[in-house]
């Protein structure tokens, strides 16, 4: 039986087969960030796990310190995310629903679910090339579900969209009024949990072939290419981006 009591940024429950993590702060840190991965490991390992619901990001942020990038370590950041968390959500077996109540800034973790359902007064973009690198996790998520052309307009020019054009795309589920995506995420988790988990499990695991079959061509590439090309001064690269210098 997994255990959930042993995390700090994420505030974990399970209930009648439904794992609920809450982002405590969405800007979580280079240490919190691991805490993905063991959530990921700990529902996989839990018999009576169905589905698992993701929420938090409307929660206030704490504000990353001036630091943060300063060890920057290409490979170790590589070899890193070539695991976790991407790849380990795609071969989750346990459905993942991401009730996106809150701006994530990097949509990896949301797009990386299974159903994801976003407030509507949400808009996304995928700054990487505003910032100078490469974008690696959004052309290997988008483009299968939002379509190549859509992909390339939105990520090659970071130009933003809405919750209701994500929908209107594909590359989400449903669009809701402000604060009801978690409690209609728990309505979709409950109506998967009451399926055979086995069904679910198979046909997620063959759904998600189609993107774990790129996961070298474009993933495992897009990476090394992202940290290649990553900005020495980081700080710096963010502070150009936001004033349009």
């Amino acid at each position: 039986m997994s255990s959930y009591d042993e995390f700090r940024f994420l505030d974990v429950t399970a209930r009648d087969g439904i794992v609920h993590a809450e982002l405590t702060h969405p800007d979580y840190d280079h240490a919190e960030r691991l805490e993905w991965g063991r959530l990921f490991a700990a529902v996989a390992d839990d018999p009576d796990s169905r589905v698992l619901v993701l929420s938090g990001w409307s929660n206030p942020r704490r504000g990353h310190p001036g630091t943060m990038f300063e060890d920057f370590d290409a490979f170790r950041y590589y070899d890193r995310a070539l695991k976790d968390p991407v790849i380990a959500m795609l071969e989750l077996d346990t459905p993942i629903v991401v009730a996106l109540d809150g701006n994530p800034g990097v949509l990896t973790i949301p797009l990386s679910g299974d159903y994801v359902i976003a407030e509507e007064q949400l808009s996304f973009s995928d700054n990487h090339v505003k910032i100078g690198t490469a974008s690696a996790t959004q052309p290997f998520l988008c483009a299968p579900s939002m379509g190549l052309m859509r992909a390339k307009r939105h990520i090659l020019t970071g130009r933003p969209f809405t919750a209701q054009e994500a929908v209107d795309m594909g590359l989400m589920a449903e669009v809701v009024p402000t604060g009801q995506a978690l409690g209609r995420a728990m309505e979709v988790a409950e109506e998967i949990a009451a399926l055979r988990p086995e069904a679910v499990a198979a046909t997620k695991r063959n759904l998600n072939q189609w993107l774990l079959r790129a996961r070298q061509d474009v993933f495992a590439h897009g990476l090394a290419l992202e940290f290649m090309l990553f900005p020495a001064d980081f700080a710096e690269a963010q502070r150009r981006r936001a004033t349009g210098a």
